[in-house]
Order: structure tokens, then sequence, then C-alpha cells
């Protein structure tokens, strides 16, 4: 995988959360086959026991950036419906990254979250994930059958 320091604070946060979520996307790609990409997809479990997880994680990065998103910390609601995607960051900016150093992140490079993926249900898809070690973190990635069959649904 080729996450960036703005990837992986934000999946600290997810995985601190104890919140769900599968890694879909280039970034699984990167697993199956030969692929370059630099943004990060994240499949958000909306189930009722997950979502406040996912949520809780989403206000405390827009606390701390919240001049990335239109949204902010106080007018996320309690839930996000199916068929969400959430950008991060919406525009370049900055971010700090581990030492504190102030570092440009790009919208190309960033975080694309989703609160749904086709008519998939979450728990059958993570059941087939795999689980991959990246930067000393457990990450539930998109299978390469279920990567093969999204790409097939994908609009040509």
């Amino acid at each position: 995988m080729n996450l960036n320091a703005y990837h992986i604070q934000f999946l600290q946060l997810l995985m601190a959360a104890a919140a769900r979520f599968i890694i879909i996307g280039g970034q699984a790609r990167t697993l199956h086959r030969s692929y370059v990409t630099k943004d990060l997809d994240i499949w958000l479990d909306m189930s009722f026991a997950s979502q406040a997880k996912a949520l809780s994680a989403l206000t405390v990065w827009l606390s701390k950036y919240g001049s990335h998103s239109h949204l902010s910390a106080s007018s996320l609601p309690n839930a996000l419906p199916p068929q969400t995607q959430i950008h991060l960051p919406e525009w370049d900016t900055y971010f700090l990254d581990e030492s504190g150093a102030l570092v440009e992140i790009k919208t190309d490079d960033g975080i694309d979250l989703l609160t749904s993926l086709h008519d998939w249900d979450f728990d059958e898809v993570f059941e087939r994930s795999i689980r991959h070690i990246e930067h000393g973190m457990f990450l539930q990635v998109l299978s390469e059958s279920d990567f093969r069959l999204a790409d097939a649904l994908r609009p040509s």
C-alpha cells in the first residue's frame, strides 16, 4: 500500500474509535496487482453498532482539520445516509504530520469516505475481506474477488 501521513493519521483515528471499515479502491488494488494510487478510499460500516464510532472519529478529525471540509464537527448529522461520499480534504491545504511539521495535502492525495458500496451488505464483504498489516495497524482490505466484482459493476 502507498499510504501517506494524512491517510495514516485518519486510519489511526478510526482504529482508536473501534470503527469498522474496509479499504477499497486503489489502495486495495495495490495488494492484488501492480497499481499506483495516491488517494485512500474507505467504506465505513454504517450499522447501528458502528456508525457512532465512525462519526466520533470523523468529529475528532474535523475538530482538528475543520478547514479541510465544508462539514464541521458541530454540523455532522447523527447519521450519514447510504450513498454518501465525503472527500477529505475538499481542496488543497495543509496538515500536521507525526513530527508536527506542516505538510501540504492535495485533494488527489486525500481520502474518500463511503457509507455504502453498490447494494452490498457490509458484514458479508467484511467477512471476505483480507486482514493486512500496514504501519502497525490491522486493516481490512477488500478481497480480490470482491474487487473484481466491483470493477465489473463500475460504469464504463
